[in-house]
């Protein structure tokens, strides 16, 4: 029997900053990410404690991820992931729960960004800047960025099962919860070729300055490829300061001159991209089947298991391959689906005639499939399409699973969306899914204005989808004028979430620990939250069904201090 299951999303935003004036063609205002990062998670004013890192394997390195690591009254927790502001949901028992929960990071998101600004606005230094959040998966420069999903699984399953099992549906699974996008990343296309000349610039950079007169050691062409335009940033940035202390202007033109060559030179590979719509604004950057990173090289199976729970009896499900979704039923569906297939693995009811040939393949040919064919190889040899998969899938659940009402709801939606999709019903799905939504309106934007997929107002449209401000995001001008299906979620329901935990499950008794007793919570971490109690420190451990609101109301309303709470508690001190 499947195990009772908790999941959550992890949500990585783009972020960057707009600026009416330069002081320099290299200001750090509009480079430094990283503490716009920790400037907006910063300002957040519902952040009270900060989290726990001793529970992880990884523990992170003495940067700005140490500092702004924070947990909310809502069991949420709102951090700096590696220069982006990122939003964990608690832990929640369902996908309509889960949705409402990642729509009030959202709200959360967009509050942090307009105090920030307001901030920003009120020193005349930065009076003109404001910063901008994008829920999306990838930045200008080709870099992209993570929406992970996990999910409580049983550790008796056979791990070699579960990778089996699930990456066919992962594969496929994006035919509804892709968010869309326009071009490609890939070495196949001159655009990823030119991130890795790294010898050749430092060349022709040391050849152009030599002859300037500029002689000092050059640094930072090296790397991973995502840092090729903060590495020459960096070196022109040094070039710019070094002239100037010198009063050499003809060495400062010569530096503006090779900073503008450099990146005309990256950008040129950009125009010979082939202009396609994609499914999925992740499938690109995936290039095995099963691994560790989260990256590079990315896998469709992520072998991180750090449970959060009694590792005896658990498993967390690390799931990397998802996009960030704006779309309340794609969210859904991404959940709601993984959490009934991975009860099919766990009650031994599918095997394995999902299997597909070369998987990783597929992710990327569905995605860029124009003409939605999304053919796929099954393992036998025999042909078949991306639906066909995701039907076998349904199938046994439906077969399984129907008279259950919560996974009932579930395969009713899955269903109703795989069977517009097989119809190609675009009116429909663009009412419910991101990448339909977006094509819609990308569509209508091109015919009116007479643009292709290549024009650069199209790929402005693209982003602009995505910015979680209300009165710029175009999904969420589309949602106002009622052109989205909320799935029935209202605004009060996103309003209390920001704040109130989900009640089933131990995110209840973190956030009501944060929200009663805020100046004697240290730190917390999911499993874990840490109290201090007059001069004791304690630790209070909770199971991931433990600490709900049913178990743990009474002892709360009855504790008037958090000594009373601890003794009404099994604690470790």
């Amino acid at each position: 029997m499947a195990i009772d299951r908790v999941m959550g999303i992890e949500t990585e935003y783009g972020i960057s900053r707009r600026s009416a004036e330069k002081k320099s063609i290299y200001d750090e205002r509009d480079q430094n990410h990283i503490s716009d990062t920790d400037f907006v998670i910063g300002s957040y004013d519902s952040a009270l404690a900060k989290w726990d890192y001793n529970a992880e394997q990884e523990l992170p390195l003495g940067d700005a991820r140490h500092i702004n690591n924070r947990i909310l009254t809502n069991g949420a927790r709102f951090y700096d992931d590696h220069g982006h502001p990122e939003y964990s949901t608690p832990e929640c028992t369902s996908p309509l729960q889960l949705v409402i929960h990642d729509k009030a990071g959202e709200r959360i998101l967009n509050h942090a960004r307009m105090l920030a600004n307001a901030y920003l606005q009120n020193d005349r230094r930065t009076a003109k800047d404001s910063i901008v959040i994008y829920k999306n998966n990838f930045d200008s420069r080709g870099k992209s960025f993570g929406c992970h999903e996990n999910y409580l699984i049983e550790r008796r399953t056979p791990w070699n099962k579960i990778r089996e099992l699930m990456i066919p549906f992962f594969v496929t699974r994006q035919i509804f919860t892709g968010a869309g996008k326009v071009g490609l990343h890939t070495d196949s296309y001159p655009e990823r070729r030119l991130y890795h000349p790294y010898q050749e610039l430092k060349r022709w950079i040391l050849s152009e300055f030599q002859q300037a007169g500029v002689f000092f050691e050059i640094v930072g062409l090296s790397g991973e490829h995502n840092d090729m335009y903060g590495n020459l940033y960096s070196i022109f940035h040094n070039l710019e300061k070094k002239a100037k202390e010198e009063s050499l202007e003809d060495i400062l033109e010569d530096s503006r001159s090779a900073y503008y060559h450099v990146l005309e030179f990256l950008e040129k590979g950009r125009k010979d991209i082939p202009a396609i719509y994609q499914l999925s604004q992740r499938a690109d950057f995936f290039v095995c089947e099963e691994g560790q990173q989260t990256t590079a090289k990315r896998p469709l199976i992520n072998l991180r298991d750090e449970p959060h729970a009694d590792p005896s009896k658990y498993r967390r499900f690390h799931v990397i391959v998802g996009d960030s979704n704006l779309a309340p039923w794609s969210t859904y569906l991404k959940t709601g689906t993984t959490k009934l297939v991975l009860d099919l693995i766990e009650d031994g009811l599918i095997g394995e005639e999902v299997v597909i040939q070369n998987p990783v393949d597929a992710f990327h040919s569905i995605s860029r499939d124009q003409e939605w064919k999304w053919n796929v190889t099954f393992l036998d040899g025999s042909q078949g399409t991306a639906i066909d998969v995701q039907e076998l899938y349904l199938n046994k659940a439906k077969q399984h699973y129907s008279s259950d009402p919560a996974s009932d709801e579930i395969i009713g939606r899955w269903e109703y969306v795989l069977d517009a999709l097989k119809r190609q019903d675009f009116p429909d799905l663009s009412t419910k899914l991101d990448h339909a939504i977006k094509k819609q309106m990308l569509d209508g934007m091109m015919k009116k204005h007479n643009w292709s997929l290549a024009s650069p107002e199209v790929l402005k449209l693209d982003m602009r989808y995505h910015n979680i401000d209300p009165d710029e995001g175009i999904f969420h001008k589309y949602q106002s004028r009622g052109r989205v299906d909320t799935l029935g979620i209202s605004e009060d329901d996103i309003k209390y979430a920001m704040t109130n935990p989900p009640e089933d499950t131990r995110a209840y008794f973190r956030g009501e620990c944060l929200r009663r007793f805020p100046h004697h919570v240290i730190s917390s971490n999911w499993d874990v939250v840490n109290v201090r109690n007059g001069r004791h420190r304690d630790e209070i451990k909770l199971e991931p069904f433990r600490g709900t609101k049913k178990l743990t109301q009474d002892i709360f309303d009855n504790a008037g201090t958090i000594s009373d709470l601890v003794d009404k508690l099994e604690v470790t001190a």
